[in-house]
């Protein structure tokens, strides 16, 4: 079917790089374009109207389905086609020397494979369906890999654009070498023994394996099957749902399968360009910046100096970024990004890292990739290890508890953190400061404490909540109070209770540790009231908790 532009043609209209054009999304619904804009930066309006790729100076290239390329014929700007990456059916083919490209079906039995030879080590998992109907694959890697461990989780994904191939084939080859190196590697070894690692190396499998009726990689493409750009389709922090269209197949399993991992730690893999970029994509850094944005400059040196030292002059270090680094919205802003997706809305860290200026390279550069990265893929998911651990509990009971951790005066924009509520479990990543770190619970009272975090070292924080007081309904049988309170001269209490027995009185703090047994005596059962003298040399704050028979019953105190 012919493509109708609904546009006045022009001079420009006429010309070849428009022949070239429509005939490219006659084919393949898709084309990319390269154009000028005046002065440097890019005017925002262009992000929504096609699909950025790169900006460099006055220089933008872009990619556009038929809608959206008819929207930019709109502009009369003049523009080049850059003609897609096109390769034959290989002959021959070296997976084992990571020189491939695998096929789809290849992919499949690779990934099973992987957790077939090491079933203690690895699971694969299927998140989901593609608009294809291809499957969209992780592996878990971990020392117990049937259990829910209390470490910190990470994700690696890569090629969420289709012709972008060069991560894919590098994840398949971490995976393998995570695996292959347990038990001989001490990085690995122990990378596996502290971390739940997940890796999904193809996220947009109908766009990589695009009109390819032998099932190898020919004729890759950025969209997928709907054509839409699955990096311009989740939920964004500035301007809300549904930025890029409708949420498609491969968006919506991402996002679920997401937000059951709460990872602390990921990264994106692109490619088309040679760079570290963090957060933010959507707000520019004379609005909003991360508040973390120290760390995470910090973790993106780390990842390309590295890279700096083993790659070629030039590689992942041009011209316009800070050595190998950009905020990306500095590079050029868009919506509906996945990075900023998993920071602001998912409370995670994730950068993006470009790999190669060139979209589908040769294979026979692919073991180049691995050499340059290799070291900076394990020692990004080391970042993990630093930071803020620990596990928040109840005071009383030990019982794991869901809170919500804040840096009162730092955090903002979804830059907080949340305990599990399997097993209170948290990582807290920071750079090195001193913090004030806020723990609040439904139902419990708010700790806060202070914590100095260094580079590069974890620091250990525990933290036991103690519940609030709840009023006893007026049938109650079980109630304590204070006479007063602040005290004078004695610890007064009235009481009523259902059961006679041993009841103890202890002093806890607020973070809900406990620092002095006040008294513990027999009593009827009945109402009355009784005293114990005043802690000595206490002052401030404390939770007066009694525990006898009927359970416990708290109450805030304070000692002057």
């Amino acid at each position: 079917m012919l493509l109708v532009l609904n546009v006045r043609m022009s001079a420009q209209d006429r010309d070849t790089s428009l022949r070239q054009a429509l005939s490219l999304l006659e084919t393949r619904n898709e084309v990319c374009i390269e154009f000028e804009v005046p002065g440097p930066g890019l005017p925002e309006h262009l992000s929504g109207i096609l699909s950025i790729d790169a900006v460099k100076g006055n220089s933008v290239r872009a990619y556009a389905n038929p809608q959206q390329f008819r929207e930019f014929l709109t502009l009369d700007l003049p523009f080049r086609v850059i003609p897609p990456v096109i390769r034959p059916v290989p002959e021959t083919k070296s997976l084992a020397a990571w020189e491939s490209y695998p096929s789809y079906s290849e992919y499949l039995d690779m990934m099973q494979a992987f957790e077939t030879s090491h079933p203690n080590l690895c699971r694969l998992v299927k998140a989901g369906k593609s608009v294809g109907n291809r499957d969209i694959l992780f592996v878990k890697i971990s020392d117990h890999v049937e259990e829910k461990e209390a470490e910190p989780v990470v994700l690696y994904s890569s090629t969420m654009h289709g012709n972008e191939t060069v991560g894919y084939v590098l994840m398949l080859r971490l995976i393998d070498t995570l695996l292959t190196g347990y038990g001989h590697d001490p990085q690995v070894t122990a990378l596996v023994d502290s971390l739940e690692i997940w890796i999904n190396p193809l996220a947009n499998p109908d766009g990589t394996y695009y009109n390819s009726p032998s099932g190898e990689i020919t004729n890759p493409r950025r969209y997928n099957d709907n054509d839409f750009d699955l990096n311009r389709n989740f939920p964004d922090p500035r301007v809300g749902e549904n930025p890029g269209g409708p949420y498609q197949e491969e968006t919506l399993a991402m996002m679920a399968f997401m937000d059951t991992l709460k990872a602390c730690l990921s990264a994106n893999f692109h490619e088309g360009a040679e760079v570290v970029n963090y957060p933010w994509d959507t707000w520019y850094p004379s609005v909003k910046v991360h508040p973390d944005q120290l760390w995470f400059q910090s973790i993106g040196h780390e990842y390309a100096d590295t890279v700096h030292l083993y790659g070629p002059e030039g590689y992942m270090n041009p011209s316009w970024s800070d050595n190998g680094i950009t905020n990306g919205a500095e590079w050029y802003s868009i919506t509906g990004g996945r990075q900023d997706y998993v920071t602001y809305f998912l409370h995670g860290r994730e950068v993006t890292i470009e790999l190669s200026n060139t979209k589908f390279p040769d294979p026979a550069t692919l073991p180049l990739y691995w050499e340059y990265n290799r070291r900076s893929l394990l020692n990004y998911l080391e970042q993990a290890y630093f930071g803020v651990h620990g596990f928040v509990t109840d005071a009383f009971t030990g019982d794991p508890v869901a809170a919500q951790i804040t840096i009162p005066g730092h955090d903002s924009l979804g830059s907080h953190v949340f305990s599990d509520s399997l097993n209170g479990f948290y990582v807290r990543l920071l750079p090195e400061d001193s913090w004030d770190m806020v723990f609040t619970a439904g139902g419990y009272e708010p700790v806060e404490i202070p914590v100095q975090v260094w580079n590069r070292q974890q620091t250990r924080l525990d933290v036991r909540m103690v519940p609030v007081q709840s009023p006893s309904p007026p049938d109650s049988t079980f109630f304590f109070g204070l006479v007063e309170n602040p005290p004078r001269g004695a610890l007064r209490f009235e009481y009523h209770i259902g059961k006679g027995g041993i009841y103890r009185f202890i002093l806890y703090t607020l973070t809900g540790r406990p620092v002095q047994m006040v008294g513990e005596v027999f009593l009827e059962n009945g109402e009355g009231d009784l005293e114990f003298p005043l802690p000595p040399d206490m002052t401030g704050m404390y939770v007066m908790v009694v525990s006898g028979p009927e359970g416990n019953f708290s109450m805030k105190i304070f000692l002057k």
